[in-house]
């Protein structure tokens, strides 16, 4: 199933506005006719885009996608669920902070490159990007993946 919160950049409790804002933005970036050398790459993006925000911009559809995606998640849970590890009440905490989404985008970015001993370089504009940067490889990531994997990396410490 497509995940149409990350191919907007968004989480996956993003407000209507934010939604709205992002596909905008995403949209000036990759329409094919304001960039004429990539056009059959950008025109594939945008059809991507054009998806994502039919589904996610809609409340009525986003609604059944969101349901859809919580049963699909439900149904590849293991039936019986092992009791979590014992964590420190510190790591729980910052856990905690990470869902609530209560950390700002720079402490987050901080803690993952602690965390991976790697660089994180923030690409600026309506919506930032990320590239990730690890002996002397760059590649992009977002941020909805920057956050999952720090919560994977605290959760099994």
């Amino acid at each position: 199933m497509k995940n149409h919160y990350k191919t907007l950049g968004l989480l996956h409790d993003a407000e209507e506005v934010v939604i709205k804002a992002a596909y905008k933005a995403l949209a000036q970036k990759y329409h094919p006719d304001r960039h004429l050398s990539n056009k059959v790459e950008n025109t594939a993006k945008m059809a991507l885009l054009n998806e994502s925000y039919a589904v996610i911009g809609n409340p009525a559809l986003r609604k059944i996608y969101d349901d859809l995606r919580a049963s699909l998640v439900a149904k590849k849970a293991p039936a019986e669920v092992k009791p979590a590890p014992v964590k420190s009440k510190e790591t729980q905490e910052l856990i905690a902070r990470l869902d609530k989404n209560s950390l700002d985008e720079i402490q987050v970015i901080d803690l993952f490159e602690k965390a991976f001993d790697c660089r994180i370089r923030i690409h600026h504009g309506w919506i930032n990007t990320y590239s990730l940067i690890r002996g002397g490889v760059t590649q992009p990531i977002d941020f909805e993946t920057i956050k999952s994997d720090l919560v994977a990396h605290l959760s099994k410490d």
